[in-house]
């Protein structure tokens, strides 16, 4: 039996996001598959009653702390590890990239991808408090990373093309990566077609549209989606509006002066800070969703549309490909030409749409958050029995 402690920080934060979902389904699943090992659930702020089933093996601890720019760091780096120090745990597990940089214990680290690394496209940052946060935290993440993954037992990643970027930018032997895949979670799925009608309704969305989730990060290539669908005949964007879903709004006057210049303006509509179950009813209502990224971890979103039942037209970059398989239609978004041609033909030919949806379900049965933690156990146990002998247990 192992105590295992995890840094669940990123559970009380109020902004939705990948390291969050990850977290919280993560721990979630371990908690319902295993009832051998004890669990240590750390916080830095209290969460609402129903993010963690109760099990008689856990237990949640809050350690507040400083806040603004230097609370974060300081959490991490002083709080965190006094805290680890002081209780009996044989293992710790940092889910979201960075952690102590001395936990004083055997460490499992998932670093999600490679992003920070390698700087896909220039980020556009405003020099407001919350801009210098965003341009002085990725300095302090990439320090850390660097740092604390030549220490840790074992580090997890979600795609073996984060493995290969991991490996070759932070000089990591490959045997000490393990490849465990994420998944959506359990509530994208197709919904009923009166669910579907009333949110259509009650939003004021076309009967067809194309959907797309975009943000200020330039991989997720805004500017260039803009384009491809500026290339598609207007009988094409008149049938299927473009909504752009964004999970970072703060350049969107940017993008609305891009969507004038193209004379998009009667063709695109923005939303932005929708609940979870608004996600999943936007996903079932939408005819296609369109995802030119230029560099992904994993792509979660395209996953989550797949299992809601939508046809993905996507990037064939990174990883993308080995996450759909054969159940999306892949283009290189960087030839805008060849990206437009494979989506007029999935929005022109119906029978490629429901071909595409069909796959995509059957694809997206293929994740479930049980085997994530079923895969990550046996991570655990790999480092601890690698130091087992370090430490009298």
């Amino acid at each position: 039996m192992m105590h295992i402690a995890i840094d669940a920080r990123a559970l009380s934060h109020p902004q939705p996001g990948g390291f969050k979902s990850y977290t919280t389904n993560l721990i979630r699943s371990l908690l319902d598959i295993d009832d051998t090992n004890r669990y240590t659930i750390l916080l830095d702020r209290p969460i609402a009653d129903d993010v963690l089933p109760v099990a008689p093996n856990a237990k949640i601890e809050i350690h507040d702390g400083e806040r603004g720019m230097w609370g974060m760091p300081f959490r991490e780096q002083v709080r965190l590890p006094l805290r680890l120090r002081r209780g009996v745990f044989d293992l710790f597990h940092a889910p979201c990239a960075t952690g102590p940089l001395d936990p004083g214990l055997p460490s499992v680290i998932t670093i999600h991808d490679a992003i920070e690394f390698l700087e896909v496209g220039q980020s556009r940052i405003r020099l407001t408090t919350e801009g210098v946060k965003r341009i002085l935290m990725p300095k302090y993440s990439r320090m850390v990373q660097r740092y604390i993954a030549r220490r840790a037992a074992r580090i997890i990643t979600v795609s073996s093309h984060s493995r290969d970027d991991l490996t070759r930018v932070l000089g990591i032997e490959e045997s000490l990566i393990r490849v465990i895949p994420i998944a959506h979670s359990p509530i994208f799925k197709p919904r009923s077609a009166v669910e579907v009608d009333v949110y259509r309704h009650r939003m004021n969305l076309p009967p067809e549209f194309m959907l797309s989730m975009v943000s200020s990060s330039p991989r997720k290539n805004a500017d260039g989606l803009l384009r491809i669908y500026a290339r598609l005949p207007e009988s094409l964007r008149a049938r299927f509006p473009l909504v752009m879903l964004w999970t970072h709004a703060s350049l969107l006057p940017e993008i609305e002066a891009l969507v004038a210049k193209l004379e998009l303006s009667h063709f695109v509509r923005y939303l932005h800070q929708i609940t979870d179950d608004e996600l999943v009813l936007l996903y079932n209502a939408a005819s296609v969703f369109v995802f030119p990224s230029l560099y992904e971890g994993f792509g979660l979103p395209v996953l989550e549309a797949m299992a809601c039942g939508i046809p993905v037209v996507a990037s064939n970059l990174t990883s993308v490909p080995e996450l759909t398989g054969e159940a999306a239609q892949l283009a290189d978004p960087t030839d805008e030409d060849v990206f437009e041609a494979a989506l007029r033909h999935v929005l022109e030919c119906p029978e490629r749409r429901v071909n595409l949806r069909d796959a995509g379900l059957c694809r997206a049965g293929e994740f479930s958050w049980h085997r994530t933690a079923r895969m990550t156990l046996d991570v655990y146990q790999e480092a601890f029995e690698r130091f087992k002998p370090a430490r009298d247990y």
